[in-house]
């Protein structure tokens, strides 16, 4: 998998060439790769990058990045059959912003975050299961990971309605549907298990 996440990481490192005034901070893998727990032919490369930017004009051009996503997914499934695609999420705030201030370890920025930030960094997962590939390794400055109250208190009724779902979908010859809810109840599964 290595060869894999060395192209996600060159995907991230092109990034700033892309949006004018745009700072990676630093990149991480995710996912059942950085646990041991990838499958060939069914995982795919999760990343998440952190960034600033230092003007409001980077929003048509973070818009048209992100419109290319498929075609990074389909460059990593063509080089890398094993993959089942790249997953690339950016979490980026404007430089001068408290929260871009932490991301960049100013001195003057606050030392805590609050909840909302919290939950735009993903801090559960990023500080329970994921590895630093390039930058400022931000979970030593994070609180300690607690799960969401909602993950474990919906997964069941999360995965019984998944059930139902491809079950109906099923019945109705709907198989590429089916398949595909059945492999979002099975991240959803595995991603819980992780956390």
């Amino acid at each position: 998998w290595r060869p894999a996440l060395d192209a996600a990481l060159a995907e991230w490192l092109a990034l700033p060439k892309e949006v004018t005034g745009l700072s990676l901070i630093a990149v991480y893998a995710r996912g059942s790769i950085v646990r041991g727990l990838a499958l060939e032919g069914i995982s795919d490369v999760d990343t998440l990058g952190f960034a600033t930017v230092s003007h409001s004009d980077a929003d048509s051009e973070l818009k048209a990045w992100q419109s290319r996503g498929s075609e990074r997914a389909r460059r990593m499934r063509s080089a890398y059959p094993f993959c089942s695609g790249l997953e690339m999420r950016l979490v980026c705030v404007p430089e001068r912003s408290s929260l871009g201030g932490w991301l960049r370890g100013d001195a003057a920025a606050p030392a805590s975050l609050a909840d909302t930030q919290l939950r735009a960094l993903d801090a559960f997962r990023l500080a329970s299961q994921a590895v630093c590939l390039h930058g400022s390794d931000l979970v030593p400055r994070l609180p300690p990971p607690v799960p969401r109250p909602r993950l474990v208190l919906e997964q069941s009724a999360d995965l019984a309605r998944a059930s139902r779902a491809v079950a109906a979908l099923a019945v109705q010859g709907s198989s590429d549907k089916a398949l595909a809810v059945a492999r979002w109840a099975a991240k959803r599964a595995l991603r819980a298990g992780m956390e």
